[in-house]
C-alpha cells in the first residue's frame, strides 16, 4: 500500500526535498527495528495502537500505515490546518485513510487525557525541539503506554543538558535524556546520532531516541 500525494503538501515537499528532512524516516525505521510488522501481536512485536505527536501533514503516519496496516493510528497537532491535512490524507487506493483519528491538541494535553496502558507506541518526529523541557511529556507518555511500550522521538543534539540553540529550537544531550528517562520510569534503549535536516547548507545534528516503559 502506497501513499497518495494528491493534496496540498507543498510545505511538506519543500521540507523533504529542499531541506532533506528525514525525521519521519528516523522515527519509523526505529520502530520497525524494534517491532516487526510480521510478528505476533501477542509478543508485543506488532503495535495495536500508535500515537503520532505533531503529526503535521502525515509524513510519519504514511510510513506507519504502510508498515502496520492493521494498527490504530491517532495523530495529534496544534495546527488546525495540519489537522485538516492529516485527516484527509489517503493511501494510494484513494479510500484508506492514513489516520484512524486526528486531534487538535498539544502533546502533553493529549497524552494526559489517555487511559493508562492504552497505547503501544508514541512517536514524535521533530517535536521536542520546540518544547524544550520534556519531562512532563515523558511522564504522560509512560502513563498511557503498555508495559514494554515505546516512546520514539528525535532531538537536535547539544553537548550538555538542554538548551536553546541559535536556531531558536531546543537541543537535548544524551546524558540529559538518560536522566529524564530514569526519573520517569523509562529505559533508554537506543540513542542513535544522525542528521535531521539541512539548514543554511549545513547538517543539523540530531539523534533518534527509543525509550521503553519499564
Amino acid at each position: 500500500m502506497s501513499l497518495a500525494f494528491s493534496m496540498d503538501i507543498q510545505p511538506e515537499q519543500e521540507l523533504v526535498e529542499a531541506l532533506l528532512y528525514k525525521g519521519h524516516e528516523l522515527v519509523v525505521n526505529s520502530l520497525k527495528r524494534r517491532w516487526s510488522a510480521d510478528a505476533d501481536a501477542d509478543d508485543h512485536q506488532s503495535p495495536k495502537k500508535i500515537v503520532d505527536l505533531g503529526c503535521g501533514t502525515g509524513l510519519v503516519g504514511g510510513l506507519i500505515r504502510e508498515a502496520y496496516e492493521g494498527a490504530i493510528l491517532v495523530g495529534v497537532d496544534l495546527s488546525e490546518r495540519m489537522v485538516q491535512l492529516s485527516r484527509s490524507r489517503l493511501m494510494k487506493d484513494q479510500v484508506t485513510r492514513v489516520y484512524n483519528d486526528v486531534h487538535q491538541n498539544d502533546a502533553l494535553g493529549f497524552l494526559s487525557a489517555l487511559r493508562s496502558f492504552s497505547v503501544d507506541a508514541v512517536l514524535a518526529a521533530d517535536v521536542f525541539t520546540y518544547i524544550g523541557e520534556i519531562e512532563d511529556v515523558l511522564n504522560a507518555a509512560r502513563e498511557c503506554l503498555v508495559p514494554g511500550g515505546l516512546l520514539i522521538f528525535t532531538v537536535e543534539t547539544t553537548s550538555t543538558g538542554m538548551r536553546l540553540l541559535p536556531s531558536g529550537r531546543f537541543g537535548h544531550s544524551e546524558p540529559y535524556v538518560q536522566m529524564l528517562a530514569s526519573r520517569t520510569g523509562m529505559n533508554l534503549v537506543e540513542w542513535k546520532d544522525d542528521v535531521l535536516r539541512m539548514q543554511r547548507g549545513k547538517n543539523v545534528a540530531a539523534a533518534v531516541v527509543i525509550l521503553e516503559k519499564q
